[in-house]
């Protein structure tokens, strides 16, 4: 029996056990390297206080809530939202220095709480299939709560940008880099509002950004993802 039919298995006959969502935001695809490229939490806390574990690795509990992870066959592709909480201005942080976090890409693990490194039956390889999401847009940042909304990982066109793979209408360079090549002067923020200063000049990665940039002619490499330019 794979491993999928017995986790499946395991979910219609839990007598009790609870499912644990494993949250692992990776900064890799937004140019972030080292240790500190991931940042791993989750929506589940142990009894004695200890930090969630699972296949060797971390998770901080914190508040969160995720909704909107339907996946459909046909119609309009799933755009989830995930709120989590701002306590400690953490997840601030992490908006102001990486572009309000666009393109970064989210992992979802699935496990049940009996494999989790210190369950009752630990096991590394017990868990649903990873999901792969990307950050889309910043949906809301307040004192207490930063919300993020998602793209699914089945919205794609196919287009392959040098050495990576392209969401829609989602552009994965990092502004004014050699991929980018925008060197002129301040245009707008991360919400396409018009700004003097270069501190305030943030591309908000969508292709109205581009065309403030670029105006409406052939975009320098070689068009935006999903779009046939």
């Amino acid at each position: 029996m794979t491993r999928s039919f017995r986790d499946n298995a395991d979910l219609q006959n839990l007598q009790g056990d609870a499912i644990v969502d494993l949250w692992e935001l990776d900064l890799t695809p937004i140019g972030a390297t080292g240790n500190d490229r991931f940042v791993r939490f989750c929506n589940w806390t142990v009894a004695d206080g200890q930090p969630v574990a699972f296949a060797s690795r971390q998770y901080v509990a914190i508040p969160m809530k995720a909704t909107g992870f339907l996946l459909q066959t046909d119609g309009v592709p799933a755009s989830p939202l995930l709120t989590i909480s701002n306590i400690g201005l953490e997840f601030t942080g992490l908006v102001n220095e990486w572009n309000d976090l666009i393109g970064a890409r989210v992992r979802r693990t699935r496990v049940l709480a009996r494999h989790l490194d210190g369950g009752t039956d630990p096991d590394g390889n017990a868990h649903w299939p990873i999901e792969t999401w990307y950050i889309q847009q910043k949906e809301s940042e307040q004192k207490l709560l930063v919300s993020f909304r998602l793209s699914t990982a089945f919205d794609l066109d196919g287009v392959t940008l040098p050495r990576r793979r392209a969401l829609r209408y989602t552009c994965p360079w990092v502004y004014r880099s050699e991929d980018c090549s925008y060197t002129g002067g301040a245009v707008a923020n991360a919400e396409d509002e018009a700004v003097t200063d270069l501190a305030d000049d943030v591309c908000g990665k969508r292709l109205a950004s581009c065309r403030l940039r670029f105006g409406n002619n052939d975009l320098p490499f070689g068009g935006f993802p999903g779009l046939n330019l």
